[in-house]
């Protein structure tokens, strides 16, 4: 009858372990969602100021390279 118990006490240990480790995962899944690395926020960062310095500079040169608006209208 001891050995009943001991059985059932060992797969009750286990199951309380599985647990732990199922939550665990769960935890460190919704930890990884929703940040991103240091890395790929610099990387991200970068691209933006490229995107938006390349956009400004085509502005520019369209700008510079249309023919002047000649006050007929008015």
């Amino acid at each position: 009858m001891d050995s009943f118990y001991l059985y059932e006490r060992m797969m009750q240990s286990r199951v309380e372990e599985e647990h732990r480790q199922a939550e665990l995962r769960r935890l460190q899944k919704s930890v990884g969602t929703g940040r991103t690395s240091w890395l790929v926020q610099q990387r991200n960062r970068a691209l933006s100021r490229l995107g938006r310095l390349l956009t400004l500079s085509g502005q520019r040169l369209i700008l510079s390279t249309a023919p002047p608006r000649s006050a007929e209208g008015a």
